[in-house]
């Protein structure tokens, strides 16, 4: 299709209805076109006619302008479509180009002008019909209801034939609208009103000055059915960790530092200094937002195309690898069972440091949560079925600290050795 190319002179005497002082309103499909009386007809200009004159199952009409070629080179196909059809259909051109333009371009071209009916110098029927590239075709029942606004190339005999023979068919809505600003982003255009068309996007943006702290969200939006990720205000290690972590839920199993690997010759970009006089400094240059929607049959793909952002926009690499690390690993002391609760007709309970009647999954969660303190990346090689009781100390510091930790473990026949394991860690490499 070609830009319909506006013409600087535009006659108000083209298609004069009976009250063409009323302001003229967009028409859409499904709506009743009044009955304008059609004027300014090329090689007849005396010629009046009333849409409700046209005693004709199907109005046809093709806007088309004397610089798009293939609006030119469909004259001919538009004109076999009306002999074929006679008195069933008629089939108008409409183009806002003047006399003289029309004329000059019968004149070079070597195609035979059409025995259809031309307005020429159009500004009414536009109007009512706004568009942005020709052809553009509006299909008008004998109620004067438009029954489609589509494509040139839908105008066939086999689409015409279904109509008049009052069958529903699905054509293409050519929905233009003058006011698209094709310089905006998509995103921003019209306010908006582009996400009904989103498939995919992701963005990073610096640091936002405007939102308070930072924050993680997994957006869903089911009318658009669409998921993304939206991540304000967070370090590039961060940004690494929920990517490859596949969870803004504390990032995922690269929470912790402790599974990081960093490869890099100047680390001071992914992590926080620890003088708190350089921060606001090192803040400007090293925090992100990121932002991504796909639609929600790629869902699985989030945390993927996340990565592949990351990687292509920062001057790392990052990927999981498998190596040998030396590990916290949490093993059994005994195969005396210390563990099963004793509450089995209990509710469960857990207030963060007595565990009555839980899945042993609820404390090997805990000790993950606490690793971060840890040297070493912690790993359990424990397998229990059933409820657990269990009661951790209450002084923070004791938690925390491994040894402390172990007295603890070894009552419920349960202990932290280190020792080396091959497991996931993230590394981060410069490119």
């Amino acid at each position: 299709m070609f830009k319909v190319i506006l013409q600087g002179f535009l006659s108000l005497s083209v298609c004069i209805a009976s009250f063409s002082q009323t302001k003229i309103m967009h028409l859409t499909v499904d709506e009743k076109i009044p009955d304008l009386k059609l004027s300014n007809f090329f090689n007849e200009p005396e010629k009046k006619l009333k849409l409700s004159e046209l005693n004709v199952k199907l109005v046809i009409l093709d806007f088309w302008n004397t610089s798009c070629s293939s609006c030119i080179l469909a004259m001919p196909k538009m004109d076999s479509l009306q002999k074929k059809y006679r008195d069933k259909i008629q089939i108008i051109l409409v183009t806002r180009n003047t006399q003289n333009e029309v004329n000059k371009l019968f004149s070079k071209i070597k195609i035979k002008k059409p025995d259809l009916p031309i307005i020429i110098s159009d500004s009414i029927l536009y109007k009512y019909f706004p568009h942005t590239s020709v052809p553009h075709h509006v299909w008008i029942d004998n109620k004067r209801k438009v029954k489609y606004i589509s494509d040139g190339y839908n105008t066939t005999s086999d689409n015409i034939q279904s109509v008049l023979n009052g069958k529903d068919i699905k054509l293409h809505y050519k929905n233009e609208s003058e006011e698209f600003d094709e310089h905006q982003s998509f995103l921003a255009e019209g306010n908006g009103r582009l996400m009904k068309n989103l498939q995919s996007y992701s963005a990073i943006v610096n640091m936002i000055d405007e939102y308070g702290g930072n924050a993680f969200f997994l957006n869903q939006d089911t009318i658009n059915r669409l998921v993304g990720l939206k991540i304000i205000n967070s370090s590039i290690l961060s940004l690494y960790k929920v990517a490859f972590g596949e969870s803004i839920i504390r990032a995922g199993k690269f929470e912790y530092d402790s599974r990081i690997i960093l490869e890099v010759k100047n680390p001071s970009n992914l992590l926080y200094p620890a003088d708190e006089a350089n921060r606001d400094a090192w803040m400007s240059k090293n925090v992100y937002g990121y932002e991504s929607r796909i639609t929600y049959d790629r869902k699985s793909e989030l945390y993927t195309i996340m990565q592949q952002d990351l990687n292509r926009y920062f001057p790392y690499e990052g990927r999981v690898e498998k190596r040998m690390r030396k590990c916290y690993v949490l093993i059994r002391t005994t195969d005396e069972d210390k563990l099963k609760t004793t509450s089995e007709n209990s509710k469960s309970l857990d207030d963060g440091n007595t565990l009555k009647n839980v899945p042993f999954s609820t404390l090997v969660n805990r000790l993950y949560a606490i690793s971060y303190s840890f040297p070493f990346p912690f790993v359990n090689e424990v397998k229990y079925e059933g409820n657990i009781d269990f009661e951790i100390s209450k002084n923070a510091n004791e938690i925390l600290d491994a040894s402390n930790l172990r007295k603890q473990l070894l009552r419920y026949g349960l202990c932290i050795i280190e020792q080396e394991r091959e497991i996931e860690v993230l590394v981060i490499k410069d490119k």
